[in-house]
């Protein structure tokens, strides 16, 4: 019962932090820049859509570590915890860099479409650098345990 609980617990909190993380990410993309939306369906679904993908990204992890090495609901909360921390970090790396690329090459009063924002790229990014590191820590600290 207790890992149900916690699959619940941890899956409901990646999903809500990739529900919200899309609108601050894509606040800092934009910076001083006017915004427009083109495809309003697509930025509705968007937030949803990345929900899902954390959700899901939340139980393959979990899967993954659990291959790796079974560990009490204890430690394992906190290779979660770490594992959102992290890949909150890797978002914001990888959005600053992206803004930095072409907001030096757009003037300050140019409205920029909101539906350019290159949120696949940047997220699944962020997942996959984020699990592995997470992954090579935890192999790391099997072989010394």
């Amino acid at each position: 019962m207790v890992k149900a609980y916690f699959l619940i617990g941890f899956g409901f909190l990646f999903a809500l932090f990739g529900y919200l993380s899309l609108d601050i990410l894509v606040a800092q993309y934009l910076g001083n820049h006017p915004a427009m939306i083109t495809d309003a369906t697509a930025f509705i679904l968007l937030p949803v859509t990345i929900a899902v993908e954390y959700a899901a990204y939340f139980l393959l992890s979990h899967y993954f570590l659990g291959m790796i090495k079974p560990l009490c609901f204890k430690k394992e909360s906190i290779f979660q915890v770490v594992l959102l921390i992290l890949n909150a970090l890797f978002l914001y790396l990888f959005v600053t860099m992206e803004t930095h690329r072409f907001q030096n090459s757009v003037s300050s009063d140019v409205a920029i479409s909101v539906n350019d924002f290159p949120s696949s790229k940047i997220y699944f990014t962020s997942m996959a650098i984020s699990l592995v590191l997470v992954l090579a820590v935890r192999k790391f600290w099997r072989k010394k345990a």
